[in-house]
């Protein structure tokens, strides 16, 4: 179904036809397509857009296609192969003919999408018709092809329950399209609407669907999760239940059941507390009920917990202002516990035949983009758990110093923090587990879906399951009445995105299962872009008698925010950019001279802004302290369960570094960042669309380079969306790629 946005090649087989397509007119001539669309309800019922039966009938059911006096043509045929007429209506009018079929799959889409339509010819045949699709929830199954011995060795002879129903997996459209050479095609969904349109004496039913992804989107984030009504929500756990118990964990899992929307506890949920990988203390954060009260308390800027008339803060000894509240209240959750719970809260499935498909969002072993130093700079949404979260200079900020000033570069322009200004924040209880992002080895694996070996070094990656978010955050999207189920997930997940400046893009999309081969939702980070050390398989040409295409189009159409970004760098500007370094869209531009004189007389001398060096007064002192402060959030540590456990020097030794609200900072440590990772650029705003005779089995996530473009375009384009047409008996394919500079 697709790679993307890890890199793959283009199947072998479509490179082979394509190549017999070459300066071959009286190959391509003789093709014509076929249509058949397959509806699950009753016995079923198939339309042909070129049936093999006959024009006229006599008495009797015999199929036909014109009918005869007392009735019109056939609809179509049941899945046993009876013939399904309309009841009554005017006599020799034809039966009815698919007109069109659209498939779309793009490239941020929840699932793909088809359309149809239908042409009926009386007005019964609309009424009987419409029974089978016009019905949203009910299942479609869509085939086509060409008019070749390929094609039909891919067609479904036998129309079942079950034999339809397999085709939720799609490793079986996957392994059609390679036996049938990319002749044949299919398209398994759920009828979402439509319309019906009169034009005299014809009836045109338009039919719209949208794969398996569409229906779990339909339940509303505030619903009960489980569609078992006789089950409905369950009580709390009792003060009894929690107190005296000795685990943790299922202490931590009790207190985040009862702070739970009323909507989401439900019995499958509170179950989970007897799961010791959910319920396990490295899962919840700060749940305990006065940990960080205890260590927020201070008397004439003396902390009670640290046991000292001032507090260790990193390198200085601080004596807070009275009132100073450094650690947070808020509590969080690993994000791998939060879909679990979501994910249980639903607690359904859709069956098909014998075949059952979860309804549920996976994120497990979900790898996303990283960096070294990354932290989170708002707290209300997310914590990232990083073994290497900058621990700035509190010395040389109350010296007078920006926290810019503190940040060492290396003579390449690199940032390397001594040990001393790191502070470990991954996460573990008993040391037993460690949480940690990003993660600090290799990622090296093969995705089950044929995508080529996805490679990331450390520091750069890491699992989606390992963030922490604000619970009472993720809590006031779940309790939204109006918001379904994939906006609610959505804007949790852009909400932490937000605490990165926009760092990842995530997308809810359907994919294959890396254990059962069923499609399945995944969370995916758009902006993750793996290593790629080689040149793509797959070439096309868009010149000369070796081209295939009916139509090509090569684009660059820099939106207005990432023009801004362009002219800056043009500029040679500093920019609080949310994304990589754009760079040059082509290989050794020359230059613009009219820049470079721009450039040349806007230059001015830096000079020291007012928080500029040296100051040494104590009141000069605590107002810089004071701002530091606004902009920092400490977090309880995991291992503190009870008052009398907090004993501590430093307070970074009681508490985690969970943000800092300083965007420019975090943006900095990224640029510098990507200097030195050595892969392909995210995708610009370039795009390669091109048209062919249709062919199935181009994925999005396949790479191809393209001859005939300008030279200086040196990179490849990954493709990122694809769509089926078909219309007076032409099936064509269109592919859109989106442009990646080589690294």
């Amino acid at each position: 179904m697709q790679t993307f946005p890890n890199f793959s090649n283009v199947k072998g087989y479509i490179k082979s036809e394509l190549d017999k397509r070459v300066d071959n007119p009286n190959y391509l001539s003789s093709l014509n397509v076929w249509i058949r669309a397959s509806s699950g309800v009753g016995d079923g019922l198939v339309l042909m857009s070129n049936p093999d039966i006959k024009l006229l009938s006599g008495a009797g059911d015999d199929a036909s296609i014109y009918g005869n006096d007392k009735v019109s043509g056939v609809i179509g045929k049941t899945w046993g192969g009876g013939a399904v007429y309309a009841s009554s209506g005017q006599g020799y009018r034809p039966s009815p003919t698919i007109d069109t079929l659209t498939i779309n799959e793009g490239a941020g889409g929840l699932s793909r999408e088809a359309s149809f339509a239908i042409k009926c010819y009386t007005e019964e045949q609309m009424q009987k018709t419409s029974e089978y699709f016009m019905e949203p929830g009910y299942t479609i199954f869509l085939e086509w092809g060409w008019n070749t011995v390929d094609a039909y060795r891919g067609w479904q002879s036998n129309l079942s329950v079950n034999e339809v129903a397999k085709y939720q997996s799609f490793n079986e459209t996957t392994s059609r399209r390679e036996s049938t050479a990319g002749h044949y095609d299919n398209y398994f969904g759920f009828i979402t609407g439509g319309d019906i349109s009169i034009d005299g004496d014809k009836w045109t039913i338009n039919v719209k669907c949208k794969g398996y992804g569409e229906l779990p989107s339909t339940y509303l984030a505030s619903e009960s999760g489980t569609k078992n009504k006789s089950v409905g929500t369950v009580s709390e756990f009792k003060p009894k239940d929690i107190e005296g118990l000795s685990d943790v964990g299922q202490v931590r899992f009790m207190k985040m059941f009862n702070s739970l929307p009323s909507t989401r506890k439900v019995a499958s949920v509170k179950a989970l507390y007897s799961n010791s990988s959910i319920a396990n203390p490295v899962n919840f954060l700060n749940f305990e009920d006065d940990i960080a009260e205890e260590i927020n308390k201070h008397t004439d800027g003396k902390w009670l917990g640290l046991k000292a008339d001032t507090g260790q803060f990193g390198d200085l000894n601080v004596k807070f202002p009275i009132g100073t509240k450094l650690v947070t209240e808020d509590r969080f959750i690993r994000f791998g516990a939060l879909m679990e719970i979501l994910n249980k809260g639903i607690n359904t499935t859709i069956k098909l035949g014998n075949k059952e498909m979860p309804v549920k969002v996976n994120t497990d072993e979900t790898p996303i983009s990283g960096f070294k130093y990354m932290f989170s700079t708002d707290a209300k949404l997310l914590f990232i758990p990083n073994k290497n979260t900058p621990k700035f200079s509190t010395k040389e900020i109350v010296d007078g110093k920006s926290i810019q000033d503190t940040i060492t570069k290396t003579a390449s322009g690199e940032i390397i923090f001594a040990a001393a200004n790191i502070q470990d924040n991954s996460v573990s209880f008993d040391g037993s587990q460690v949480v940690s992002f990003p993660n600090s080895g290799n990622l090296n694996y093969n995705p089950a879906d044929g995508a080529e070996i996805v490679k990331k070094s450390p520091n750069q990656w890491g699992f989606l399951n390992d963030l922490y978010v604000n619970f009472d955050f993720a809590k006031s999207k779940l309790k939204d009445s109006n918001l379904l189920l994939k906006d609610a997930l959505y804007e949790i997940l852009n909400g932490m995105s937000q605490a990165v400046n926009g760092f990842w893009d995530f997308q809810i999309v359907e994919k294959e299962s890396k254990t059962t081969g069923i499609t399945e939702l995944r969370v995916q980070d758009l902006n993750f872009v793996p290593q790629w050390a080689r040149v793509p398989s797959f070439n096309v040409s868009v010149v000369g008698n070796s081209s295939v295409f009916l139509d090509t189009q090569f684009s660059v159409e820099v939106s207005g925010q990432k023009m801004n970004q362009v002219i800056a760098e043009r500029n040679n500007a500093d920019i609080n950019s949310d994304l990589k370094p754009i760079g040059s869209f082509s290989k050794n531009p020359i230059k613009d001279k009219v820049l470079l004189a721009i450039n040349d007389t806007t230059e001015q001398e830096d000079t020291p802004g007012p928080s500029g060096g040296g100051a040494d007064n104590d009141d000069t002192k605590g107002e810089t302290l004071e701002l530091f402060l606004n902009k920092i959030t400490l977090l309880p540590k995991a291992k503190y369960v009870t008052n009398d456990t907090i004993e501590l020097k430093d307070i970074y030794d009681a508490c985690y570094f969970a943000g800092f609200d300083d965007k420019t900072v975090l943006s900095l440590l990224k640029a510098t960042d990507n200097k030195t990772r050595k892969e392909p650029s995210p995708l610009l705003p370039i795009d390669f669309t091109f048209t062919i005779y249709g062919i199935s089995g181009f994925r999005r996530g396949d790479l191809f380079t393209v001859k005939g473009l300008p030279k200086k375009f040196d990179g490849f384009f990954q493709v990122k969306e694809i769509s089926h047409s078909i219309q007076n008996m032409k099936w064509t394919t269109q592919v859109v790629g989106g442009y990646r500079a080589n690294a």
